[in-house]
Formats: C-alpha cells, sequence, structure tokens
C-alpha cells in the first residue's frame, strides 16, 4: 500500500476525511505509478504502514468499510497486516462494486468506479487515489441506496447479501 484514505461517516453526514501516504518500504513500480499517479519521490518521507496502521485502525473499530471492489482492498490490507506481523482485523466489508452489478445487472456496459461516476453523474474524484475513490464509493452508495428504495428495499440491512458484506476477507451472501 501507498496511500490509504478514510471518508467516516456518522448518522449519514461525513464526520472526517483524510488521506495518508504510505512508504512502502521498497520502490514503487512503473506499472504501480501508472495506476495511482505516486512515486517514489512522493512517499520517500511517509510513514510506513505500521505507523499509519496504528493510527487508523482504533477508529475503525466497530465500522462497517465500503469500498468499490472490496475483494482487493481487503487482499490489501491483510497482506500489510501479515508483512508487518500486525494482528490481523475483523471488518464488515460492504462492497459498491457488487452491489451495483446486482442492482444494475445489463444496464451498464462497465461498473469501474469511474465510468458509474460519469453515468450517474456524480462529483468527478481522482480516480485510484485514497481519498478521491473513497468519497467516490460514498457517492455511488448513497445513489445505489435511493435506488435500492425504488426497487422496494426499505433498510440498509436488506443490502447486505448484496452488497458482499463479511467479516476478513468479502463474500457474497446470496439472498434467498
Amino acid at each position: 500500500a501507498v496511500e490509504l484514505g478514510i471518508v467516516f461517516v456518522e448518522r449519514g453526514e461525513v464526520a472526517w476525511a483524510e488521506s495518508w501516504l504510505v512508504h512502502p518500504g521498497c520502490r514503487i513500480d512503473g506499472f504501480s505509478q501508472s495506476i495511482h499517479g505516486i512515486g517514489d519521490r512522493d512517499v520517500v518521507a511517509a510513514p510506513s504502514f505500521p505507523a499509519v496502521w496504528a493510527e487508523v485502525r482504533p477508529r475503525l473499530d466497530g465500522a462497517v468499510l465500503l469500498a468499490h471492489n472490496a475483494p482487493f482492498d481487503s487482499r490489501v490490507l491483510q497482506a500489510e497486516e501479515t508483512r508487518h506481523g500486525l494482528a490481523p482485523g475483523n471488518p464488515v466489508w460492504w462492497c459498491t462494486l457488487r452491489l451495483a452489478r446486482r442492482l444494475w445487472k445489463g444496464r451498464y456496459s462497465s461498473f469501474r468506479l469511474a465510468y458509474l461516476g460519469d453515468a450517474l453523474q456524480l462529483e468527478a474524484r481522482s480516480c485510484h487515489r485514497g481519498l478521491g475513490d473513497a468519497h467516490a464509493a460514498l457517492d455511488l452508495f448513497r445513489v445505489e441506496a435511493r435506488h435500492a428504495c425504488q426497487l422496494g428495499y426499505r433498510e440498509l440491512a436488506e443490502l447486505e447479501p448484496l452488497a458482499c458484506s463479511g467479516r476478513g476477507r468479502p463474500r457474497i451472501a446470496r439472498k434467498a
């Protein structure tokens, strides 16, 4: 991980948002840099993952983690915890990608975050950057929740199986 971005929501409102660059302890390869635009010079003075995680993890206790492609983010966090010998977390994950695929099956030609943002006329965000992606996933989730209401879902808990919730590694629970 070279960046971590979090938007913390309480009672439907953004309570705080923050982003941390993370020194990965190795060189950042060209492919990764082409995705997120973060290079070695950007992280030279950044803290290590354990230092950032020591600050972030207590804030996440009891929180639901929302991400677009949550399995990817979950694997990255698990790999960093393992690599640094940190006690593994056991968060609940909701995945806006899987939720979008279920709510709008066949409606869109792509379910990439940037594509859905354009298609749904959401605020433009920095793609593949921690804070930009966190804000974009929240924006998308709000639209997904409104659309789910139109489909007859009345409570967020009803969306849980569709949103790939789970503890640790995300998984899909089938709606009965």
